[in-house]
């Protein structure tokens, strides 16, 4: 997926943070602020990790049902992804 619109710059960033709060979860520290924390602190979520990564899936679901990016996951179809054929 290439991440060339605000949007999918945005789409991007969410699900590297779901991906590094799920680690989070199951133990893997890092330096700085905690995924958790940067989360809970720019989307206003409230409870533990594992709520918190709740909340955040439904966030990035619901993103992707009004999203118009032909590129974004979305749960209820399959995955779409306009690429050019490779050459050889």
């Amino acid at each position: 997926m290439i991440a060339d619109t605000p949007e999918r710059i945005e789409i991007y960033r969410l699900l590297t943070l779901k991906a590094a709060l799920k680690l989070e979860i199951h133990g893997l520290k890092r330096r700085g602020r905690s995924v958790y924390s940067i989360i809970k602190t720019e989307l206003g979520f409230h409870g533990g990790k594992r709520r918190v990564l709740k909340q955040l899936e439904a966030h990035i679901n619901d993103i992707a049902r009004h999203s118009s990016s032909p590129c974004v996951h979305r749960p209820d179809r399959r995955r779409v992804v306009q690429s050019e054929p490779r050459r050889s």
